[in-house]
Protein backbone atom coordinates (compact mmCIF):
# COMPACT_ATOMS: atom_id res chain seq x y z
CA UNK A 1 0.00 0.00 0.00
CA UNK A 2 3.00 2.46 0.35
CA UNK A 3 3.72 4.43 2.98
CA UNK A 4 0.89 5.69 5.02
CA UNK A 5 1.04 9.33 5.71
CA UNK A 6 -2.29 9.60 7.51
CA UNK A 7 -5.88 8.56 8.25
CA UNK A 8 -9.86 9.82 7.48
CA UNK A 9 -12.61 9.30 6.35
CA UNK A 10 -14.21 8.32 3.06
CA UNK A 11 -17.16 7.17 1.33
CA UNK A 12 -17.48 3.93 -0.96
CA UNK A 13 -18.38 4.93 -4.63
CA UNK A 14 -20.85 1.82 -4.50
CA UNK A 15 -22.62 2.09 -1.30
CA UNK A 16 -21.28 5.13 -0.34
CA UNK A 17 -20.91 3.97 3.17
CA UNK A 18 -18.55 5.20 5.45
CA UNK A 19 -15.23 3.66 5.46
CA UNK A 20 -11.64 4.54 6.92
CA UNK A 21 -9.05 5.35 4.50
CA UNK A 22 -5.57 5.98 4.23
CA UNK A 23 -3.68 8.82 2.25
CA UNK A 24 -0.81 7.00 0.82
CA UNK A 25 2.77 7.58 -0.78
CA UNK A 26 4.41 5.32 -3.57
CA UNK A 27 6.77 6.90 -6.21
CA UNK A 28 6.17 10.46 -5.09
CA UNK A 29 2.47 10.43 -5.73
CA UNK A 30 -0.25 10.24 -3.18
CA UNK A 31 -2.94 8.00 -3.15
CA UNK A 32 -6.18 7.70 -1.54
CA UNK A 33 -6.89 4.28 -0.28
CA UNK A 34 -10.16 2.95 1.35
CA UNK A 35 -11.55 -0.56 1.73
CA UNK A 36 -15.00 -1.23 1.61
CA UNK A 37 -16.21 -4.88 3.42
CA UNK A 38 -18.72 -5.36 0.65
CA UNK A 39 -17.39 -4.06 -2.28
CA UNK A 40 -14.04 -4.14 -1.91
CA UNK A 41 -10.46 -1.87 -2.51
CA UNK A 42 -10.49 1.50 -4.14
CA UNK A 43 -7.10 3.48 -4.94
CA UNK A 44 -7.07 6.63 -6.45
CA UNK A 45 -4.48 9.07 -7.05
CA UNK A 46 -4.67 12.51 -5.14
CA UNK A 47 -1.86 14.14 -5.93
CA UNK A 48 1.17 13.41 -7.93
CA UNK A 49 4.11 15.29 -6.49
CA UNK A 50 4.23 14.31 -2.59
CA UNK A 51 6.63 16.60 -2.17
CA UNK A 52 4.45 19.69 -3.59
CA UNK A 53 1.83 18.00 -1.45
CA UNK A 54 3.58 17.97 1.77
CA UNK A 55 4.90 22.03 1.17
CA UNK A 56 1.38 23.22 0.47
CA UNK A 57 0.13 21.53 3.83
CA UNK A 58 0.81 24.74 5.76
CA UNK A 59 -1.47 27.04 3.95
CA UNK A 60 -4.57 26.52 6.10
CA UNK A 61 -5.95 28.99 6.93
CA UNK A 62 -6.57 28.39 10.96
CA UNK A 63 -9.77 27.69 11.74
CA UNK A 64 -13.39 30.10 11.86
CA UNK A 65 -15.83 28.04 13.48
CA UNK A 66 -19.34 28.97 11.92
CA UNK A 67 -22.35 28.97 14.29
CA UNK A 68 -24.71 29.24 11.35
CA UNK A 69 -23.26 25.40 10.50
CA UNK A 70 -22.34 24.14 13.74
CA UNK A 71 -25.82 25.45 16.18
CA UNK A 72 -27.85 23.88 13.85
CA UNK A 73 -30.27 20.99 13.74
CA UNK A 74 -29.95 18.59 10.79
CA UNK A 75 -32.95 16.22 10.61
CA UNK A 76 -31.06 14.60 7.64
CA UNK A 77 -27.25 14.59 6.84
CA UNK A 78 -24.53 11.93 5.19
CA UNK A 79 -22.64 10.77 7.82
CA UNK A 80 -19.70 11.30 6.92
CA UNK A 81 -19.71 15.04 8.06
CA UNK A 82 -20.79 16.01 10.59
CA UNK A 83 -22.06 19.51 11.00
CA UNK A 84 -20.91 20.27 14.90
CA UNK A 85 -17.11 19.65 13.37
CA UNK A 86 -17.17 22.27 10.35
CA UNK A 87 -14.02 24.06 11.03
CA UNK A 88 -14.82 26.96 8.23
CA UNK A 89 -17.12 29.24 7.55
CA UNK A 90 -19.19 30.26 3.88
CA UNK A 91 -16.92 32.24 1.80
CA UNK A 92 -18.93 31.33 -1.32
CA UNK A 93 -22.84 30.12 -1.00
CA UNK A 94 -24.53 28.72 -3.82
CA UNK A 95 -28.23 29.11 -4.45
CA UNK A 96 -29.98 27.14 -7.14
CA UNK A 97 -32.70 28.59 -8.82
CA UNK A 98 -33.73 26.02 -11.35
CA UNK A 99 -32.91 22.34 -12.64
CA UNK A 100 -33.52 23.35 -16.35
CA UNK A 101 -31.06 23.47 -18.72
CA UNK A 102 -31.14 24.69 -22.31
CA UNK A 103 -28.14 22.20 -23.05
CA UNK A 104 -27.50 18.48 -22.05
CA UNK A 105 -23.43 18.05 -22.04
CA UNK A 106 -22.23 14.82 -21.59
CA UNK A 107 -19.94 16.03 -18.42
CA UNK A 108 -22.23 18.23 -16.07
CA UNK A 109 -21.89 17.34 -12.11
CA UNK A 110 -25.70 18.64 -11.68
CA UNK A 111 -27.19 15.95 -14.64
CA UNK A 112 -29.18 18.83 -15.91
CA UNK A 113 -31.07 19.02 -19.00
CA UNK A 114 -33.40 16.89 -21.05
CA UNK A 115 -36.11 16.41 -18.15
CA UNK A 116 -38.86 18.45 -16.91
CA UNK A 117 -37.54 22.20 -15.32
CA UNK A 118 -38.19 22.85 -11.77
CA UNK A 119 -37.67 26.78 -10.64
CA UNK A 120 -37.29 27.11 -7.32
CA UNK A 121 -40.39 29.08 -5.64
CA UNK A 122 -39.74 32.75 -4.61
CA UNK A 123 -40.47 31.90 -1.04
CA UNK A 124 -37.97 29.50 -0.74
CA UNK A 125 -35.22 31.99 -2.42
CA UNK A 126 -36.11 34.48 0.13
CA UNK A 127 -35.25 32.30 2.93
CA UNK A 128 -32.01 31.23 1.26
CA UNK A 129 -30.87 35.19 0.32
CA UNK A 130 -32.09 36.26 3.71
CA UNK A 131 -30.29 33.21 5.36
CA UNK A 132 -26.74 34.32 3.87
CA UNK A 133 -27.24 38.07 4.46
CA UNK A 134 -27.69 37.53 8.30
CA UNK A 135 -25.52 34.54 8.81
CA UNK A 136 -22.61 35.10 6.57
CA UNK A 137 -20.45 37.65 7.66
CA UNK A 138 -20.02 40.21 5.19
CA UNK A 139 -19.00 40.52 2.48
CA UNK A 140 -21.43 38.53 1.59
CA UNK A 141 -21.15 36.41 -2.27
CA UNK A 142 -23.64 34.56 -4.08
CA UNK A 143 -23.73 32.28 -6.85
CA UNK A 144 -26.79 31.50 -8.47
CA UNK A 145 -26.48 28.43 -10.31
CA UNK A 146 -28.66 25.13 -11.49
CA UNK A 147 -29.11 23.93 -13.80
CA UNK A 148 -28.76 26.72 -16.46
CA UNK A 149 -30.29 30.17 -14.40
CA UNK A 150 -30.56 31.74 -17.83
CA UNK A 151 -33.34 29.45 -18.27
CA UNK A 152 -35.65 31.43 -15.94
CA UNK A 153 -37.00 34.67 -17.72
CA UNK A 154 -37.72 36.25 -14.45
CA UNK A 155 -33.91 36.10 -13.19
CA UNK A 156 -33.54 39.77 -12.78
CA UNK A 157 -36.40 39.51 -10.34
CA UNK A 158 -34.82 36.80 -8.58
CA UNK A 159 -31.23 39.04 -8.61
CA UNK A 160 -32.84 41.97 -7.44
CA UNK A 161 -34.31 39.99 -4.43
CA UNK A 162 -30.86 39.18 -3.61
CA UNK A 163 -29.74 42.43 -3.45
CA UNK A 164 -32.74 43.68 -1.11
CA UNK A 165 -32.00 40.97 1.13
CA UNK A 166 -28.42 42.24 1.28
CA UNK A 167 -26.23 40.47 -0.66
CA UNK A 168 -23.15 42.41 -1.08
CA UNK A 169 -21.85 40.18 -4.55
CA UNK A 170 -23.81 38.17 -6.70
CA UNK A 171 -22.23 35.92 -9.79
CA UNK A 172 -24.02 33.67 -12.00
CA UNK A 173 -22.72 30.81 -13.25
CA UNK A 174 -23.85 30.56 -16.86
CA UNK A 175 -23.26 28.01 -19.75
CA UNK A 176 -23.54 31.74 -21.74
CA UNK A 177 -25.75 30.41 -24.30
CA UNK A 178 -28.91 32.90 -24.00
CA UNK A 179 -26.20 35.70 -22.81
CA UNK A 180 -24.60 35.65 -26.47
CA UNK A 181 -27.82 35.19 -28.39
CA UNK A 182 -30.04 37.89 -26.40
CA UNK A 183 -28.01 40.96 -25.28
CA UNK A 184 -31.31 42.70 -24.18
CA UNK A 185 -31.50 39.79 -21.48
CA UNK A 186 -27.70 40.34 -19.96
CA UNK A 187 -28.77 44.36 -19.80
CA UNK A 188 -31.95 43.49 -17.41
CA UNK A 189 -29.49 40.60 -15.27
CA UNK A 190 -27.19 43.90 -15.16
CA UNK A 191 -29.81 46.40 -14.25
CA UNK A 192 -30.93 44.34 -11.44
CA UNK A 193 -27.44 44.13 -9.80
CA UNK A 194 -25.81 41.46 -10.97
CA UNK A 195 -22.18 41.82 -10.71
CA UNK A 196 -20.13 39.04 -12.75
CA UNK A 197 -20.50 35.85 -14.68
CA UNK A 198 -18.74 32.46 -13.77
CA UNK A 199 -18.63 31.50 -17.66
CA UNK A 200 -18.16 28.15 -19.10
CA UNK A 201 -15.92 27.66 -21.60
CA UNK A 202 -13.71 24.57 -22.26
CA UNK A 203 -11.54 25.52 -24.94
CA UNK A 204 -11.09 27.70 -27.96
CA UNK A 205 -11.31 24.75 -30.43
CA UNK A 206 -14.31 24.00 -32.16
CA UNK A 207 -13.79 20.19 -31.86
CA UNK A 208 -13.14 20.83 -28.44
CA UNK A 209 -16.73 23.17 -27.83
CA UNK A 210 -18.70 20.18 -29.66
CA UNK A 211 -17.39 17.62 -27.62
CA UNK A 212 -17.52 18.82 -23.97
CA UNK A 213 -21.11 20.36 -24.53
CA UNK A 214 -22.79 18.38 -27.20
CA UNK A 215 -23.48 21.62 -29.62
CA UNK A 216 -21.36 23.60 -31.89
CA UNK A 217 -21.41 26.87 -29.22
CA UNK A 218 -17.97 28.48 -30.23
CA UNK A 219 -19.12 32.05 -31.97
CA UNK A 220 -22.17 32.19 -29.17
CA UNK A 221 -20.14 31.63 -26.27
CA UNK A 222 -17.77 34.41 -28.18
CA UNK A 223 -20.31 36.51 -28.95
CA UNK A 224 -21.37 36.34 -25.23
CA UNK A 225 -18.24 38.01 -24.24
CA UNK A 226 -18.45 40.59 -26.41
CA UNK A 227 -21.94 41.49 -24.89
CA UNK A 228 -20.34 41.38 -21.98
CA UNK A 229 -17.68 43.98 -23.16
CA UNK A 230 -20.43 46.10 -24.44
CA UNK A 231 -22.48 46.39 -21.23
CA UNK A 232 -19.38 46.24 -18.77
CA UNK A 233 -20.26 42.59 -17.17
CA UNK A 234 -17.32 41.39 -15.69
CA UNK A 235 -16.47 37.48 -16.22
CA UNK A 236 -14.33 34.65 -14.67
CA UNK A 237 -14.09 31.62 -17.58
CA UNK A 238 -14.25 28.28 -15.73
CA UNK A 239 -13.21 25.32 -17.53
CA UNK A 240 -13.54 22.06 -16.87
CA UNK A 241 -10.62 20.00 -17.57
CA UNK A 242 -11.18 16.40 -19.34
CA UNK A 243 -8.90 13.88 -19.96
CA UNK A 244 -7.92 13.40 -22.96
CA UNK A 245 -10.08 15.97 -24.73
CA UNK A 246 -8.87 19.79 -23.54
CA UNK A 247 -5.79 19.72 -20.96
CA UNK A 248 -4.13 21.30 -24.20
CA UNK A 249 -6.30 24.24 -23.93
CA UNK A 250 -4.68 25.82 -20.39
CA UNK A 251 -2.36 27.56 -22.45
CA UNK A 252 -4.94 29.19 -25.48
CA UNK A 253 -7.78 30.11 -22.66
CA UNK A 254 -5.46 31.90 -20.64
CA UNK A 255 -3.57 33.64 -23.49
CA UNK A 256 -7.31 34.63 -24.29
CA UNK A 257 -8.04 35.92 -20.78
CA UNK A 258 -4.62 37.93 -21.24
CA UNK A 259 -5.80 39.78 -24.79
CA UNK A 260 -9.23 40.13 -23.04
CA UNK A 261 -8.27 41.66 -19.82
CA UNK A 262 -10.25 43.78 -18.15
CA UNK A 263 -13.38 42.49 -19.15
CA UNK A 264 -12.08 38.88 -18.06
CA UNK A 265 -10.98 38.76 -14.64
CA UNK A 266 -9.90 35.50 -14.04
CA UNK A 267 -9.73 31.78 -15.33
CA UNK A 268 -10.72 28.93 -13.06
CA UNK A 269 -9.86 25.41 -14.11
CA UNK A 270 -11.95 22.75 -12.49
CA UNK A 271 -9.80 19.31 -13.18
CA UNK A 272 -13.15 16.56 -14.28
CA UNK A 273 -14.63 15.29 -11.28
CA UNK A 274 -16.90 11.69 -11.07
CA UNK A 275 -20.12 13.05 -10.29
CA UNK A 276 -23.42 13.83 -11.97
CA UNK A 277 -23.33 12.90 -15.53
CA UNK A 278 -20.41 11.10 -15.13
CA UNK A 279 -19.81 8.48 -12.18
CA UNK A 280 -17.81 6.33 -13.87
CA UNK A 281 -14.35 4.93 -12.20
CA UNK A 282 -11.70 7.65 -13.04
CA UNK A 283 -9.27 6.54 -15.52
CA UNK A 284 -5.60 6.27 -14.51
CA UNK A 285 -4.69 9.57 -15.77
CA UNK A 286 -7.24 11.37 -13.16
CA UNK A 287 -6.24 14.68 -13.54
CA UNK A 288 -4.35 16.48 -10.21
CA UNK A 289 -3.70 20.21 -9.90
CA UNK A 290 0.19 19.60 -10.00
CA UNK A 291 0.02 17.82 -13.59
CA UNK A 292 -2.27 21.14 -14.28
CA UNK A 293 0.09 23.44 -12.94
CA UNK A 294 2.98 22.01 -15.20
CA UNK A 295 0.59 22.10 -18.19
CA UNK A 296 -0.07 25.80 -17.67
CA UNK A 297 4.15 26.31 -17.55
CA UNK A 298 4.95 24.49 -20.93
CA UNK A 299 2.25 26.21 -22.65
CA UNK A 300 2.50 29.34 -21.34
CA UNK A 301 6.11 28.84 -22.26
CA UNK A 302 8.14 29.65 -18.55
CA UNK A 303 5.78 32.82 -18.34
CA UNK A 304 3.28 31.50 -15.62
CA UNK A 305 5.36 28.77 -13.31
CA UNK A 306 4.23 25.81 -10.24
CA UNK A 307 5.66 28.40 -7.93
CA UNK A 308 3.34 31.34 -8.80
CA UNK A 309 0.21 29.41 -7.28
CA UNK A 310 -0.79 29.12 -3.91
CA UNK A 311 -3.89 27.88 -1.72
CA UNK A 312 -5.92 30.37 -1.21
CA UNK A 313 -5.91 29.44 2.94
CA UNK A 314 -9.76 29.83 2.92
CA UNK A 315 -10.29 25.86 1.75
CA UNK A 316 -8.28 22.90 2.74
CA UNK A 317 -4.73 23.55 1.53
CA UNK A 318 -5.45 21.09 -1.12
CA UNK A 319 -8.32 21.46 -2.24
CA UNK A 320 -7.51 24.76 -4.58
CA UNK A 321 -4.89 27.06 -6.15
CA UNK A 322 -4.40 30.36 -7.05
CA UNK A 323 -2.17 32.76 -8.40
CA UNK A 324 -2.95 36.61 -8.80
CA UNK A 325 -1.11 38.87 -10.98
CA UNK A 326 -1.59 41.16 -14.05
CA UNK A 327 -1.13 41.91 -17.58
CA UNK A 328 1.20 43.86 -18.65
CA UNK A 329 2.24 44.98 -22.12
CA UNK A 330 0.95 41.85 -23.29
CA UNK A 331 2.54 39.30 -20.32
CA UNK A 332 1.43 38.04 -17.33
CA UNK A 333 3.64 39.32 -14.25
CA UNK A 334 2.57 37.26 -10.92
CA UNK A 335 1.94 39.18 -7.79
CA UNK A 336 1.75 35.16 -5.58
CA UNK A 337 4.94 33.10 -5.29
CA UNK A 338 5.28 29.90 -3.09
CA UNK A 339 6.87 29.88 0.08
CA UNK A 340 6.94 30.31 3.75
CA UNK A 341 3.60 29.37 5.82
CA UNK A 342 0.14 30.64 6.00
CA UNK A 343 0.69 34.09 8.60
CA UNK A 344 -3.53 34.85 9.46
CA UNK A 345 -2.65 38.47 10.25
CA UNK A 346 -0.05 39.31 7.65
CA UNK A 347 0.28 42.54 6.13
CA UNK A 348 -1.42 41.96 2.56
CA UNK A 349 -0.62 44.63 0.70
CA UNK A 350 3.02 44.81 2.40
CA UNK A 351 2.94 41.19 0.39
CA UNK A 352 1.41 42.66 -2.52
CA UNK A 353 4.50 45.19 -2.41
CA UNK A 354 6.64 42.66 -1.60
CA UNK A 355 5.32 40.24 -4.88
CA UNK A 356 5.52 43.07 -7.08
CA UNK A 357 8.96 43.65 -6.20
CA UNK A 358 10.05 40.08 -6.57
CA UNK A 359 8.33 39.92 -10.12
CA UNK A 360 9.60 43.14 -11.58
CA UNK A 361 12.88 42.91 -9.03
CA UNK A 362 13.81 39.19 -10.95
CA UNK A 363 12.52 40.39 -14.15
CA UNK A 364 13.49 43.96 -14.85
CA UNK A 365 14.69 46.19 -12.39
CA UNK A 366 18.42 44.29 -11.12
CA UNK A 367 19.11 44.47 -14.93
CA UNK A 368 18.07 47.89 -14.70
CA UNK A 369 20.05 48.58 -12.11
CA UNK A 370 16.85 50.25 -10.05
CA UNK A 371 15.51 49.10 -6.50
CA UNK A 372 12.11 49.72 -5.16
CA UNK A 373 12.96 49.92 -1.43
CA UNK A 374 11.32 52.60 0.23
CA UNK A 375 9.16 53.50 -2.84
CA UNK A 376 5.81 53.40 -0.96
CA UNK A 377 5.72 57.22 -0.16
CA UNK A 378 7.54 57.88 -3.37
CA UNK A 379 5.90 60.41 -6.42
CA UNK A 380 5.70 58.66 -9.83
CA UNK A 381 4.65 60.29 -13.38
CA UNK A 382 1.34 59.15 -12.49
CA UNK A 383 0.97 59.72 -9.09
CA UNK A 384 2.46 57.73 -5.39
CA UNK A 385 3.35 53.91 -5.64
CA UNK A 386 0.02 52.51 -3.97
CA UNK A 387 -1.69 54.41 -6.85
CA UNK A 388 0.13 52.95 -9.43
CA UNK A 389 -0.30 49.28 -7.35
CA UNK A 390 -4.51 50.36 -7.69
CA UNK A 391 -3.94 51.72 -11.80
CA UNK A 392 -2.94 47.81 -12.06
CA UNK A 393 -5.76 46.26 -11.15
CA UNK A 394 -7.67 47.32 -14.03
CA UNK A 395 -5.45 44.81 -15.35
CA UNK A 396 -5.71 42.05 -13.09
CA UNK A 397 -6.07 38.49 -14.03
CA UNK A 398 -6.53 35.33 -11.75
CA UNK A 399 -5.77 31.81 -12.68
CA UNK A 400 -7.36 29.57 -10.55
CA UNK A 401 -8.20 25.76 -10.01
CA UNK A 402 -10.31 23.76 -7.70
CA UNK A 403 -10.37 20.16 -7.59
CA UNK A 404 -14.28 19.25 -6.05
CA UNK A 405 -14.10 16.33 -4.81
CA UNK A 406 -16.57 13.03 -5.81
CA UNK A 407 -16.82 9.60 -4.34
CA UNK A 408 -13.30 8.25 -5.33
CA UNK A 409 -11.69 11.07 -3.73
CA UNK A 410 -13.84 12.23 -0.64
CA UNK A 411 -11.94 12.77 2.30
CA UNK A 412 -13.39 14.15 5.04
CA UNK A 413 -10.40 16.27 6.39
CA UNK A 414 -11.47 18.44 3.20
CA UNK A 415 -14.93 18.30 3.76
CA UNK A 416 -14.70 19.96 7.37
CA UNK A 417 -12.58 22.85 5.94
CA UNK A 418 -14.82 23.50 2.78
CA UNK A 419 -15.93 26.85 2.51
CA UNK A 420 -18.46 26.96 -0.60
CA UNK A 421 -21.19 25.75 0.83
CA UNK A 422 -24.92 24.69 -0.89
CA UNK A 423 -27.71 26.57 0.63
CA UNK A 424 -30.48 24.06 1.36
CA UNK A 425 -34.17 25.52 0.32
CA UNK A 426 -34.47 25.89 4.36
CA UNK A 427 -32.05 28.08 4.78
CA UNK A 428 -29.59 25.71 6.08
CA UNK A 429 -25.66 25.27 4.43
CA UNK A 430 -23.28 22.13 3.35
CA UNK A 431 -20.51 21.66 1.98
CA UNK A 432 -20.50 21.85 -1.89
CA UNK A 433 -18.79 18.23 -2.65
CA UNK A 434 -20.65 16.97 -0.28
CA UNK A 435 -24.18 17.53 -1.94
CA UNK A 436 -22.76 16.78 -5.42
CA UNK A 437 -21.41 13.20 -4.68
CA UNK A 438 -23.06 10.58 -6.65
CA UNK A 439 -22.27 6.82 -6.48
CA UNK A 440 -21.08 4.74 -8.84
CA UNK A 441 -24.65 4.67 -11.30
CA UNK A 442 -25.34 8.50 -10.95
CA UNK A 443 -27.55 8.39 -8.04
CA UNK A 444 -27.00 11.33 -6.01
CA UNK A 445 -29.26 10.19 -2.52
CA UNK A 446 -27.57 13.23 -0.43
CA UNK A 447 -28.38 15.86 -2.49
CA UNK A 448 -32.05 14.33 -2.26
CA UNK A 449 -31.95 13.75 1.11
CA UNK A 450 -30.96 16.89 2.10
CA UNK A 451 -33.14 18.62 -0.01
CA UNK A 452 -36.08 16.58 1.15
Amino acid sequence: MGEVLSTTKSLCPVCLSVIDAFRTVEENKVFLVKECPEHGLFKVIIWDDAKYYARVEGYSHPKIVPAHIVDESYDEYPRIWEPKEQLQSTCLAVVEVTSGCNLKCPYCFASAGGKAQVDETEENLRRMFNSVATKVKKPTVVQLSGGEPTVRDDLPRVIAMAKAAGIDFIQLNTNGVRLGKDEKYLAGLKDAGLDSLYFSLDGLDREVIIKASGLDLLDVKLQAVENCRKLGVPLEIVTKVIPGLNLDQVGKLIDFAKKNVGIVRGVHFQPLSYFGRVPKVPPEDYITIPQLLREIEAQTKGEITPADFIPTGCAESHCDTKCFGFVSEGKFMSLTKMGGKFVPDMDITKTVREGVQDSWGNKVAKEAGISLEGIDGQECGCGTWMGLVKDLTVNALTISAMHFQDAWNVDYDRLKRCCIHEVLPDGKFVPFCLYNITDINGRAPFRQSLVK
